[in-house]
């Protein structure tokens, strides 16, 4: 399947409906997807470096003074792609059902009250970009 750019945009931002998206999943491939996808979130960033590989969904692994670093949407610089960039991160607990809401998690309200009434607690806990603030969630705990 030879997939145009706008879909492949469309896929990336999770707008795209099931129907839309099941013949890219199943059908054969299109060997220029991946420089498509580059593409795409090399037009989306302000900064000059170029794109080596999407690492998480504002993170990528650029080429810069012909070294490789992880940096995110904003600009901000993580440093060398062999050293974990969360250890640069801001950790963010959320453990009351207002924190959680307001987080882009995908724990439902009932959910939330329901653990909290079986006596447990719980607590959404995710990373967020020294830069520009952005959050990844990385774990969700039960006790």
């Amino acid at each position: 399947m030879n997939e145009d750019k706008k879909t492949l945009e469309r896929m990336l931002e999770g707008s795209l409906s099931w129907e839309q998206l099941k013949p890219i999943i199943g059908d054969q491939k299109d060997p220029n997807r991946f420089d498509k996808v580059m593409e795409i979130l090399q037009d989306k960033v302000e900064w000059k470096e170029q794109i080596i590989l999407p690492l998480h969904e504002h993170l990528y692994v650029v080429s810069k003074h012909k070294e490789r670093i992880v940096k995110c949407d904003c600009g901000y610089e993580f440093g060398d792609y062999k050293i974990n960039w969360k250890t640069k991160c801001r950790v963010r607990v959320r453990d009351t059902i207002e924190a959680i809401e307001e987080s882009r998690d995908s724990l439902t309200v009932e959910q939330f009250r329901s653990l909290q009434g079986a006596g447990g607690k719980i607590s959404v806990q995710s990373l967020s970009s020294t830069g520009c603030g952005g959050e990844t969630p990385i774990d969700r705990q039960t006790v």
